[in-house]
C-alpha cells in the first residue's frame, strides 16, 4: 500500500463515461476536506487500471459505460484490490441493477442525480465499514513473505486441509 500523508483523508476514484458527471462529483467532493479525488476515468477498463495505480479507498462507479460496464469492472476491482470499496451509481435504480451491483462486490448504491449529502454520508459510511479490511490488508503486507506462505496447522500440528479440520 502507498504511504498516506494524512490518515483522515478518504481517497476517491471517480468512474463515469460522462465527463460532466465526473467533474460535478469531483466538485462536490472538493467541498469536504476529508475527501481527495485521486483519479477520474471514463471506462471500466480505465477504472481497473486506475484502481491498481492510485489504490483508492473508495471507487464511485457508474453502471452503464461503453467498453466494460460498471458491474464487470467492479467484479474485477474487488478481486484485484479488495481494500478498494466500490459505490455503484446509476440512473437505473431498480432492484435488479442493485442486486447485480451487490453481487459484483459493490458496497452501496446511489441513484443519479446524486444528492450531495447522500454522497458524503455514503462515502463516510462505506469507508468506516471497510476499516477492518484495510487494517487486515496492511497487516498482511507488513508480514514477512515466509510467514504469509506458511500453511496453517491444526491442534495436532498437521497441515490444515479441506476435510481434516
Amino acid at each position: 500500500m502507498q504511504g498516506r500523508q494524512d490518515k483522515n483523508v478518504i481517497q476517491v476514484l471517480i468512474v463515469d463515461d460522462i465527463q460532466e458527471t465526473r467533474e460535478n462529483i469531483k466538485k462536490l467532493l472538493s467541498f469536504e476536506e476529508e475527501f481527495k479525488v485521486v483519479g477520474s476515468v471514463g471506462t471500466g477498463r480505465e477504472a481497473i487500471r486506475a484502481t491498481m495505480e492510485t489504490r483508492p479507498d473508495i471507487v464511485i462507479m457508474d453502471i452503464n459505460m461503453p467498453d466494460m460496464d460498471g458491474i464487470q469492472a467492479t467484479n474485477e476491482i474487488t478481486k484485484a484490490m479488495p481494500t478498494a470499496a466500490v459505490i455503484m451509481m446509476s440512473v437505473q435504480t431498480d432492484a435488479d441493477y442493485m442486486r447485480k451491483a451487490m453481487q459484483a462486490g459493490a458496497r452501496q448504491f446511489l441513484g443519479k442525480p446524486i444528492d450531495p449529502d447522500e454522497l458524503y454520508g455514503t462515502i463516510r459510511s462505506v469507508y468506516k465499514n471497510y476499516e477492518p479490511i484495510r487494517r487486515q490488508a496492511m497487516a498482511m503486507q507488513d508480514m514477512p513473505m515466509e510467514v504469509r506462505k506458511t500453511k496453517p496447522l491444526n491442534a495436532e500440528g498437521s497441515e490444515v486441509r479441506a476435510g481434516n479440520v
